[in-house]
């Protein structure tokens, strides 16, 4: 009864309170009508895009670019890219574009020490070791040990070796070690997942349940506190409410000695927004970016880029 009680909200009574906020609002109603286009993220430790490429045309597939680059691919009408066997020889990820975006913004490089700090299933994880050519390390943290199981066997499909797994709460992470990058994928409400079905029901996500802003928060502080001098951080979610983003990166430069960096990637966006209802926000916080599914084919997602002031 509960996931029928889930199931009868409308999807826009749901995003309603959004309709002052996000741009050309009935564009994102209706691109929200239907499933999520499958796209795929090519393993590079174990194969070219050209290749990958050839593989899936050569299976009948339709195969489109992404904007993220080479390494994203969309593949329209298939249902589940877990099937392929190229997914299960580790040769190709299941990713949605909006989560490679993060650690594209990131931009780890072979060599660095980078932190993961939310980590499981592992999406982010191992697009960043094959960023990195699986040089440097990386910890991947994820504090729910039921999730270790998942997240191994992810890091092992895919030829991960820079890897290593730890399982503190994170805004408990230990001081010993500074990091040149870290990558905060905060818990989050999950309304970026939110669909619409035929019916016009809300499915992807379910009500708004308690306030993460905390957890978030302690996280994003702690992160910021784990960073190198010269260190960057990119926070995000797949959220639209400002409330789990500009809010808890706006207490971060009211705390510490933080600001944001432009992101240099060529991908439709919006920027992050300076004021909420009657909240205002600092003008850094347009540097973070808004990715909504009437710009890119893809869930919702924000995220931010921060280094120290």
């Amino acid at each position: 009864m509960k996931q029928a009680g889930r199931a009868a909200m409308l999807a826009r009574d749901f995003f309603s309170r959004y309709s002052g906020l996000i741009p050309d609002y009935q564009d994102f109603l209706d691109s929200i009508k239907g499933p999520v286009p499958a796209s795929i993220r090519v393993n590079t430790l174990t194969g070219s895009p050209e290749k990958i490429r050839s593989a899936l045309l050569s299976q009948g597939l339709e195969v489109l670019p992404s904007p993220l680059g080479a390494e994203f691919l969309v593949l329209p009408g298939l249902e589940s890219p877990g099937r392929l066997l190229l997914y299960l020889t580790g040769h190709i990820y299941s990713q949605s574009l909006g989560s490679g975006i993060p650690a594209l913004a990131l931009a780890p490089e072979p060599g660095e020490l980078v932190l993961d700090m939310c980590a499981a299933p592992g999406s982010k994880t191992t697009q960043m070791a094959a960023m990195m050519k699986n040089l440097g390390r990386i910890v991947a943290n994820e504090p729910s040990i039921k999730r270790h199981p998942g997240l191994m066997a992810n890091l092992h499909r895919m030829g991960v070796s820079n890897t290593v797994v730890t399982s503190y709460s994170g805004q408990d992470f230990p001081m010993r070690v500074r990091f040149q990058k870290i990558l905060v994928d905060a818990p989050c409400s999950g309304e970026g997942n939110g669909r619409m079905d035929s019916q016009g029901c809300l499915v992807g996500t379910g009500p708004r349940r308690g306030n993460l802003q905390e957890l978030q928060h302690r996280l994003l502080l702690k992160a910021f506190d784990l960073l190198e001098e010269g260190g960057v951080l990119v926070y995000s979610t797949c959220s639209y409410d400002p409330m789990e983003n500009e809010a808890v990166v706006e207490r971060l430069l009211q705390e510490r000695r933080a600001r944001l960096l432009p992101i240099q990637l060529n991908i439709p966006h919006e920027p992050g927004i300076t004021h909420w209802e009657e909240t205002q926000f600092s003008q850094e916080l347009a540097n973070a970016w808004r990715i909504y599914p009437h710009r890119l084919k893809t869930v919702g997602f924000f995220l931010a880029k921060i280094t120290g002031a």
